[in-house]
């Protein structure tokens, strides 16, 4: 396997750890510093320019368990809520369109305004990690399609 997917791993076993571990009188990671360790570890420099961004939320949160998706459904987000997972980490927009700005869609409308009011309502944190992901050298995503597929 490769020594970068197993530092990334490990990170994630640390943060998770750290998370979990963490009693009334520790102070929490918050949802930032989790982004700056994965900044960090990620193996690739990190570019100004891009969708890895916070999408919802307010980054200063202290995490209280990390939800992994491909994609933050309202079912991912309400799954995760109830496990108290309040850091969600998406591959794909949280909000239908590549930029999370939903193109010709007013912020009225109910199936977005009712997805961001849930993830404001349970102080979720919302963070896409999608081009840093694929610059990593074997790309992020092929290298878990192949081992998962074998």
């Amino acid at each position: 396997m490769d020594t970068k997917i197993v530092r990334s791993w490990i990170l994630m076993t640390i943060l998770l750890g750290t998370v979990g571990g963490a009693t009334a009188q520790e102070r929490r990671i918050t949802a930032r510093e989790v982004v700056a360790e994965i900044q960090k570890q990620v193996g690739v420099d990190w570019k100004k320019e891009t969708v890895d961004t916070f999408k919802a939320g307010n980054p200063d949160t202290a995490v209280t368990g990390i939800a992994v998706t491909m994609m933050a459904t309202m079912d991912v987000l309400q799954r995760a809520s109830a496990k108290g997972l309040n850091f969600v980490i998406t591959h794909e927009p949280t909000f239908y369109a590549h930029l999370d700005t939903p193109e010709g869609m007013p912020e009225s409308d109910p199936v977005w305004a009712e997805k961001r009011a849930f993830i404001e309502k349970h102080g979720m944190v919302v963070w896409r990690f999608h081009d840093h992901w694929h610059m990593r050298k074997p790309d992020g995503i092929e290298a878990g399609m192949v081992r998962s597929l074998g």
